[in-house]
């Protein structure tokens, strides 16, 4: 019985310090006294929707003059996030300001490049979702499976099993490996779970969840203290869905269960801080519909139509405004992060 007391009493300790995490938040509207400018740390994970968070975060780094860690060259996923590994502070400067690349996380390591005073986040999204995403990303079930009709999802379940069964057999040739996103905040396999999802709490400031993104991107910037106009986004990377919001419904349960029963870290994770979300619900619903109106605005001002030519066939899109909020709007985040080194190679060598 008392194992039972104390185990409810962990867990509602939990749910309370998960429920501050999610409400550390000041008023919107970015001035001088709630803007956040320095120690914005952004651990970007695979397949979740990171690539557009990383957008915004580029764009706002650029309009004010932050200092982004960032790799040396043009890999933008370079392991650990360590010194060695990335352009240079300006001269006399000690911490850099942002960071927005697939690094994996570290808590040292983070705190050497970015000092106490630091807002640590990410953003996770369903572990089946993630899977499929990253196999169509590549397009590898469509070299391995033969078309079965010109309907690009109508054979989804048994690409996706005829991935499954690749990876199963050949886990040492795997271009994605299992767990995606706990191996990106750190995790290795010698690492209990539940102590993993425990310290990721303790460390982060804030969970997004791309299943309720633009939920969450109002978290995050009340946290930053930006405006709506920053916040602006389009999607990066996206596959075309055919009329789908997901890729869940168009597998079967037995796919599904094995997708899950390979990828369980990443399952506890996502379902721990996801149930948080739902049961808290921390942003109103009239505050993501007032957002989604201008963001739909927004679209109708800037975008003309979208088009497969992306990068690996993803969705790109075709700009018709000419104001410069437009063309903010359409640079991606490799187009940022491209223009934002060589500012930062200019300042180190001036």
């Amino acid at each position: 019985m008392k194992g039972i007391l104390a185990s409810v009493t962990c867990l509602c300790l939990l749910l309370l310090q998960a429920y501050l995490v999610f409400n550390k938040v000041g008023k919107a509207g970015e001035n001088e006294h709630n803007r956040r400018n320095t120690g914005i740390v952004f651990v970007k994970t695979h397949k979740t929707g990171g690539s557009t968070v990383s957008q915004i975060l580029l764009r706002g780094a650029l309009k004010r003059g932050y200092t982004v860690a960032q790799p040396r060259g043009a890999v933008q996923t370079i392991g650990r996030l360590q010194r060695e590994n990335l352009i240079p502070l300006p001269h006399g400067k000690q911490h850099y300001d942002m960071v927005a690349h697939h690094f994996v996380y570290n808590r040292e390591d983070v705190e050497e490049l970015f000092g106490q005073d630091r807002f640590v986040f990410t953003i996770l999204r369903d572990p089946v979702e993630v899977f499929v995403s990253g196999m169509l990303f590549l397009d590898i079930p469509l070299r391995m499976v033969p078309q079965q009709s010109g309907h690009p999802f109508s054979e989804l379940d048994s690409k996706t099993v005829a991935y499954l069964n690749f990876l199963e057999q050949n886990q040492d040739q795997a271009l994605w490996e299992w767990n995606l996103m706990c191996r990106d905040l750190g995790w290795t396999k010698d690492r209990d779970i539940e102590e993993f999802v425990v310290s990721i709490e303790q460390d982060f400031d804030l969970i997004m969840i791309q299943e309720h993104f633009v939920a969450s991107l109002l978290l995050l910037q009340q946290q930053l203290g930006w405006q709506d106009k920053d916040m602006m986004y389009l999607e990066e990377n996206r596959k075309g869905r055919v009329n789908h919001e997901s890729y869940g419904p168009l597998l079967s349960p037995t796919t599904i269960d094995r997708i899950n029963a390979a990828n369980s870290c990443d399952v506890q994770l996502y379902q721990h801080f996801n149930s948080i979300m739902l049961r808290f619900r921390p942003v109103p619903a009239t505050a993501v519909q007032k957002f989604n109106d201008k963001l739909n605005s927004a679209y109708a001002q800037c975008i003309c139509g979208t088009s497969k030519k992306g990068l690996f066939g993803s969705q790109s899109y075709i700009p018709c405004g000419n104001e410069q909020e437009c063309k903010d709007l359409i640079t991606d985040s490799l187009a940022l992060t491209n223009i934002i080194a060589k500012v930062q190679l200019i300042e180190i060598s001036a």
